[in-house]
């Protein structure tokens, strides 16, 4: 299933792509959107939204403000177009990397202008990004040329994308974590990794896939996996955010189950990072 309306919202949609299912007539839309794509990196449409990532309980505030960066496109009419229209089709065709560097640049700038110390936000690295040998440096060099501090940043790699390029992410973790940058493993238990490699992977945070907390009040085996999930990260020291919460008694069953924080409609719909006081 897609990961609550991962299409529409989650700004990268990633796993949740199946080619096989795309009929001939819409692989010819998915060729068109190539040129649709090169012109908005070329024109610079592209926006940055976010959504806050919140503490279930009250026990777990903290100053720190919390947000998912998410990308959306904007078509030459001024229209915002979802990201499940073009993140598949710009990650099948390598345009992936540019758009993750246009929203690094972006996120960066955003960062030296607004010196708000207690807000952090977790950007989406996609697997072909994490695998380009330059990204590190890259990103070590913009924390050096904009004085902003690694606190600040979190980066998300899909539980797939860090087990696919799992030496190049762990290398990228590790560098950045000394840094001071935190991580997070986005769309746990959906993905193809065996639990070993969670062992070895040094991130902060697990994200537990909505398609599990959408159906949790439904589905006894969701709410297992949520449970699990979260006992696993915590005896592993890692905390835990539920994506795509979506109504209060989702929100209660987290509370119940102690997972740390949540996020999705419920709490905020995304809002573009420039509405951001």
């Amino acid at each position: 299933g897609t990961s609550c309306a991962t299409a529409k919202e989650s700004g990268r949609n990633r796993i949740h792509f199946n080619y096989r299912s795309v009929e001939v007539a819409q692989r010819q839309s998915v060729a068109e959107w190539i040129p649709i794509i090169t012109d908005a990196l070329e024109e610079d449409r592209f926006v940055l939204y976010c959504q806050p990532i919140v503490p279930v309980t009250e026990s777990r505030a903290s100053k720190v403000r919390h947000y998912e960066v998410l990308v959306r496109m904007v078509d030459r009419q001024g229209e915002i177009v979802p990201p499940g229209k073009f993140i598949p089709v710009a990650e099948h065709y390598g345009l992936i990397e540019d758009i993750d560097r246009w929203v690094l640049n972006r996120i960066f700038d955003h960062l030296q202008h607004h010196s708000n110390k207690e807000q952090r936000f977790a950007v989406n690295l996609s697997g072909n990004t994490i695998s380009d040998e330059g990204l590190k440096d890259f990103i070590v060099n913009k924390f050096k040329s904009t004085g902003v501090s690694p606190q600040r940043l979190q980066f998300e790699l899909t539980e797939t994308a860090a087990i696919r390029h799992f030496d190049r992410a762990m290398d990228f973790i590790n560098a950045l974590k000394d840094l001071g940058c935190y991580f997070s493993l986005d769309d746990f238990g959906s993905g193809l990794s065996s639990l070993g490699y969670l062992k070895e992977l040094p991130v902060d945070y697990l994200k537990i896939d909505g398609s599990f907390i959408r159906n949790m009040e439904l589905n006894e085996v969701d709410y297992s996996m949520v449970s699990t999930i979260n006992h696993l990260g915590h005896i592993m020291g890692i905390s835990t955010i539920a994506e795509c919460v979506e109504n209060s008694s989702q929100l209660s069953m987290l509370q119940e189950i102690g997972v740390d924080y949540a996020q999705g409609f419920l709490i905020a719909r995304p809002m573009p990072l420039d509405n951001l006081r």
